[in-house]
């Protein structure tokens, strides 16, 4: 007789950590993509090396409390940290991964967040039949990852393609926006005269920065 196979809902288990200035998100997912559990909590201001990896360790290991159940083990966790977030001279990523791991006793893997929309969109995004793409990412700033030879170009550092941003509020320039990038394109690329408080709908900045992209 035909058996009919499934995915696993709770083997294997992975943790997602998403940090902005603004918000720090954790998800709990398997390999359907279903986001099991969810917690979503203010970042801290400016924090120091000790004080973001301090917070990390508390915030995952109470997350793990809550969102494994008794025998269940997860099998990594992954973070994406803007690049500029902490100010320092040596790259953090290694530093970070190595004490979380030690402390949370988990696979950690941390890199920059484009890269891991990349990933994402090439196991199951749209360019999962792509053997090479640049994908860009639009958040606080403007950040690439490139996807070579089946992985992602990470650089020497790890943090390749993206744009550092300033920690400090009372320097820091104004955010990239959608909008703004598709007025400039409005404006310079399509020449139509656009005024200077046009509204535009999400699927409008969406459509016309996808343009935008493709003739770059």
């Amino acid at each position: 007789d035909p058996r009919l196979y499934d995915l696993s809902d709770r083997v294997p288990l992975a943790v997602g950590v998403d940090i902005s200035p603004e918000t720090t998100t954790l998800t709990l997912t398997n390999l359907k993509k279903a986001a099991l559990h969810h917690e979503a909590f203010p970042t801290p201001e400016r924090p120091s090396f000790d004080d973001l990896q301090r917070m990390l360790v508390e915030r995952c290991a109470r997350f793990l409390e809550h969102a494994i159940s008794g025998g269940e083990r997860i099998e990594g966790i992954g973070i994406g940290l803007p690049r500029g977030f902490i100010r320092s001279k040596t790259p953090l990523f290694q530093r970070l991964a190595e004490t979380a791991q030690r402390k949370l006793n988990a696979p950690v893997r941390v890199a920059a967040p484009a890269h891991n929309y990349a990933l994402y969109a090439k196991w199951f995004g749209a360019a999962f039949a792509l053997d090479e793409f640049l994908l860009i990412s639009l958040r606080r700033g403007l950040e690439t990852a490139l996807f070579l030879h089946g992985d992602v170009w990470r650089g020497e550092h790890g943090i390749a393609g993206a744009r550092a941003f300033d920690a400090q509020p009372e320097r820091s320039r104004i955010p990239v926006s959608q909008g703004e990038l598709y007025r400039q394109y409005l404006q310079q690329i399509r020449r139509e005269p656009v005024a200077a408080d046009a509204m535009f709908s999400e699927v409008d900045a969406r459509v016309g920065l996808a343009s935008l992209f493709s003739l770059a």
